[in-house]
């Protein structure tokens, strides 16, 4: 089963300015490592298919975020802005505010759903669209924003398929999510209408994937295949922080890459 989220992964910019400006803003470093990934090409812009990884995670309230160094890197994933938006619970310093006026839909499903209001902008360190709160008062990522020209859809693979949950519904948006007993596992994903930003790869700037941990990898990315996931990668092993994980990705019926992790035993 499905037992919450792991991370978000978030590409782009030097790790030098990355971490600080992460630090700054109330998130801790939980580990650096670094591994060989072998993935199709499918999943990558970079075609040779295996890449040395530079993790560094950083753990706040909520999902943790993954920065990922790509080596090599693909100069046409710096340019692709697709992905998911996640709202995060501070403004970052070296954050620009931007017009909402191009995301008024999304802006205004943010509002109904979690309250407050939302600002838009975009953060230095790699400059990717980027939702705040300003009310907020914690450090970490509220909730996953994600927008889709087949709502029902989407939220049949991700209720369905993964095992979340409606928690509320509203004029072109439902806020699905996910709440296991353990708090950094739990996560909210905000499904609005509008057009798809999927059909990204892993190694694209911004916020390209989710990832979910799980404790019976092969059933469940069956499971969230037969409920409109697409395109699944086979599994494969990599070393994380000194423990092996078995991994898969596929992407969701509007293209938004998801991450299956299923730690060693």
């Amino acid at each position: 089963m499905i037992l919450g989220a792991d991370h978000i992964s978030m590409n782009g910019g030097q790790a030098e300015d990355v971490a600080p400006a992460l630090e700054q803003q109330g998130w801790s470093v939980a580990f650096r490592c670094q591994d060989t990934l072998p993935v199709a090409a499918t999943w990558t812009r970079t075609q040779n298919g295996l890449f040395d990884l530079h993790f560094a995670r950083y753990t706040a309230s909520g999902p943790a975020l993954e920065h990922t160094g790509y080596t090599p890197a693909s100069q046409a994933a710096t340019a692709h802005k697709q992905g998911y938006l996640p709202l995060f619970g501070h403004i970052p310093p070296l954050w620009q505010a931007l017009p909402r006026q191009p995301e008024a839909r999304l802006s205004t499903a943010l509002q109904q759903a979690l309250g407050g209001t939302p600002q838009l902008g975009l953060w230095a360190p790699f400059q990717h669209p980027l939702w705040v709160l300003p009310q907020g008062e914690a450090a970490g990522v509220l909730a996953v924003a994600l927008t889709t020209p087949e709502r029902q859809r989407e939220q049949h693979f991700w209720q369905t398929g993964l095992g979340f949950r409606l928690e509320q519904s509203g004029d072109g948006w439902s806020l699905l999510q996910k709440a296991p007993p353990i708090p950094a596992w739990r996560v909210r994903l905000l499904l609005v209408d509008g057009p798809t930003r999927g059909g990204g790869f892993l190694d694209d700037h911004g916020f390209p994937c989710l990832a979910l941990l799980s404790n019976r990898l092969s059933a469940d990315l069956q499971t969230a295949e037969k409920h409109g996931g697409t395109g699944a990668s086979p599994i494969i092993t990599l070393s994380v922080n000194q423990q092996r994980v078995n991994v898969a990705f596929l992407r969701s019926p509007a293209g938004y890459p998801v991450e299956l992790i299923e730690a060693q035993k």
